[in-house]
């Protein structure tokens, strides 16, 4: 069992975005929560909703290899800068057929120029982002097993950006009614702590 340590982190900013189309889901429940922690911690939030930032794909023009930031004009380059400035971020979505909700996985696409390039001409740009926290959400009961390789491909998606301190959890059969008694939310909230304290 995870014992919590009073640690104040002031001045660590932790910026949360929440890939759920519902306002009062499961991801929002727990991120509520998640909040809570931070703040109680020192940290300064705040919360972003994915499915309201309007952005479009990424068109794999490859124009910010040369610029570090994206041609389109559609708010993500701000989104970026508040992803390069923050200490940690949580990246929140439920699961659907299989993989996250789409603006979950646009915005993933869309952090292309914090990425460095293959020929090491450019080198991965994330700013201050030391650790980022992965929440995913799903109805089915036995999802955690299921659905495990979305949580590695975020992982491995953020070592190639060199923030190797990437943790988070699957919560299976989740509903905002029950989902902050699920016996898998108090796991997810202490690898949360963890990475807020180290």
């Amino acid at each position: 069992m995870y014992i919590r340590q009073e640690v104040m982190a002031p001045g660590m900013r932790m910026t949360v975005f929440n890939g759920s189309p519902r306002k009062n889901g499961s991801d929002a429940r727990i991120l509520e929560e998640a909040v809570r922690t931070a703040e109680g911690m020192g940290y300064e939030c705040e919360t972003i909703d994915v499915y309201s930032l309007g952005i479009g794909g990424c068109r794999a023009c490859m124009a910010c290899k040369k610029t570090g930031s994206c041609v389109q004009k559609d708010g993500m380059n701000e989104v970026l800068e508040k992803i390069r400035s923050s200490d940690i971020i949580v990246l929140a979505s439920p699961i659907y057929f299989g993989a996250e909700a789409g603006p979950m996985k646009i915005l993933m696409d869309r952090m292309y120029p914090m990425v460095g390039t293959h020929d090491g001409s450019q080198k991965p740009d994330v700013g201050s982002l030391k650790k980022v926290n992965v929440l995913l959400t799903c109805a089915d009961p036995k999802g955690a097993m299921t659905y495990g390789s979305i949580l590695s491909r975020y992982v491995s998606s953020f070592k190639i950006m060199g923030v190797t301190d990437t943790e988070g959890a699957i919560i299976p059969g989740a509903d905002p009614e029950t989902v902050m008694s699920s016996d898998y939310t108090p796991g997810y909230l202490d690898i949360l702590r963890y990475q807020l304290e180290g």
